[in-house]
């Protein structure tokens, strides 16, 4: 993880129901904070795409492109549809009760963590009470905060080899048994509002050139105001019945992933 990544170096531990996050200068006090109770990962997957991908995380690159190909219907790109971290703990590690806003499938490489989750996962529950950041509907609530099971609960250990799937928004929490090494595939969830994003992203991206400035007209000049103000709506129109023919070209198309994940298995 230091070799793969520059430094300072974050570990992460739970301080009076909350995630602490603390930046270490070299290898070393990265170790020593993990055996103290926290973790550490890196986020391979915003690296796992170039040519200086280290030989050994391949396999998991592959695997993910199989998985993702399994699994889901829509590939946007790697920073809309990707989460996947590589995770090292301790026997004293712990992250607090929480949820992911990802289908997170998660594969112990090494050594042994226990994994408490809800039986019956009410995502509606979870969305209604603890929304993203911004839409937060408690606002006496943090991201980094623990939340609260929603009912019956299932305890798992993991040990090398195996593999647990947890639904997004699902309730879950994660102690460390002994040191360990997991990997966290995780596939992003998302809804019409993270689709008509990267849809826009993509008009942006190839078309944004042949969008001429709206003309911008103070209300003083009352006629020309309202005309400019109709005309943007015009445009805003025009925009949106692009997004909706991007959207069915891409909703039809078979699905498609970065050929670094695999480039010799079929669409």
């Amino acid at each position: 993880m230091v070799a793969a990544q520059p430094g300072p170096y974050e570990s992460v531990d739970l301080q009076n129901g909350r995630r602490h996050a603390t930046y270490h200068a070299t290898g070393e006090e990265l170790r020593n904070a993990v055996a103290a109770g926290g973790v550490t990962s890196i986020k391979i997957s915003q690296i796992w795409h170039t040519p200086q991908t280290p030989e050994r995380w391949k396999w998991m690159r592959a695997l993910y492109g199989r998985l993702y190909r399994a699994v889901s219907m829509l590939y946007m790109s790697p920073a809309h549809s990707e989460e996947v971290d590589l995770f090292l703990a301790g026997p004293n590690s712990q992250l607090g009760t929480h949820f992911d806003m990802t289908d997170a499938f998660t594969l112990q490489l090494h050594g042994e963590r226990k994994w408490v989750v809800d039986e019956e996962p009410r995502v509606e529950e979870v969305l209604e009470r603890y929304r993203p950041p911004s839409f937060v509907r408690d606002s006496s609530w943090h991201p980094a905060q623990e939340v609260e099971f929603q009912g019956k609960t299932r305890e798992i250990t993991l040990r090398a080899g195996d593999a647990i799937y947890v639904p997004a928004y699902a309730i879950h929490r994660v102690t460390g048994v002994s040191w360990s090494v997991s990997v966290n595939l995780g596939i992003r969830s998302f809804n019409e509002i993270d689709y008509v994003e990267y849809l826009l992203e993509l008009i942006r991206m190839n078309h944004y050139s042949e969008y001429k400035p709206v003309r911008s007209v103070p209300e003083a000049l009352e006629q020309d105001c309202a005309d400019a103000k109709t005309e943007l709506l015009r445009k805003v129109r025009a925009l949106l019945n692009r997004v909706e023919m991007t959207a069915l070209g891409s909703a039809l198309a078979y699905l498609a992933l970065p050929q670094t994940f695999d480039a010799k298995a079929a669409p």
